[in-house]
């Protein structure tokens, strides 16, 4: 009897070390969100009328891979910014120094609207074809919207991990606020170039903004 409890408490101790081993595997990741003024800064007061860019980075923060991670952007009071789901740029910075970076597409967009959230959905394992973003992996999102009414303009952003089974988990969430105040220069609201007819060149100007914006949270990451 003695072998038997012997062996049965060192089966238990095995159990507990290999248990504590499994959950030191770490899944976890942050967001952050920033807004972006007209002149390429973080943006504290606006033009009613101006265009912004909302720019959020999801990042693996764990040592384990994000499996279909994606981030929930919302905008409080959607009347309060029109975004355009067609300027949409996302890049990828792998965990071996090297990146990519995508527009978003019409017939199949890593960024678009989703009603059953109400808020606007970045997926962001659409770039790799696992669908996993791998530890110390991180993407950048930069979009443009227009400011239309004036006050305080709130963006969310919440960053789910989806493990398999039908469960989404919550790993982190973030906001940004900015103010909206009427100016003389600011066209009203409808007068100004629809966003439509803009969007290609928004598009571009907001890569060249990803090299500088990617560089600067680069260097915080790391």
């Amino acid at each position: 009897m003695k072998k038997i409890a012997t062996i049965f408490l060192l089966m238990i101790s095995f159990g507990m070390v290999f248990a504590g081993a499994v959950s030191a595997q770490e899944t976890a990741g942050t967001v952050t969100t920033t807004v972006i003024d007209e002149n390429g800064n973080p943006a504290t007061t606006v033009c009613n009328g101006d265009t912004v860019i909302i720019d959020v980075v999801a990042n693996n923060t764990g040592d384990t891979n994000l499996n279909w991670p994606f981030v929930n952007v919302t905008v409080l009071k959607n009347s309060s910014l029109a975004v355009d789901p067609a300027t949409a740029v996302m890049t990828w910075f792998y965990n071996d120094g090297t990146s990519d970076t995508y527009i978003n597409n019409a017939s199949n967009p890593f960024f678009y609207w989703s009603d059953a959230w109400g808020s606007w959905i970045w997926y962001i394992g659409w770039a790799v074809d696992d669908n996993a973003m791998y530890p110390g992996e991180y993407a950048t999102l930069d979009v443009a919207a227009l400011v239309k009414e004036t006050g305080a303009i709130t963006v969310n952003s919440e960053l789910f991990n989806q493990p398999p089974g039908p469960r989404q988990i919550s790993l982190d969430s973030d906001s940004y606020t900015f103010l909206s105040v009427p100016c003389r220069h600011c066209h009203p609201y409808g007068e100004t170039v629809p966003m439509q007819n803009t969007g290609a060149p928004i598009a571009a100007a907001i890569m060249g903004l990803v090299g500088i914006i990617g560089g600067t949270v680069y260097g915080k990451l790391r």
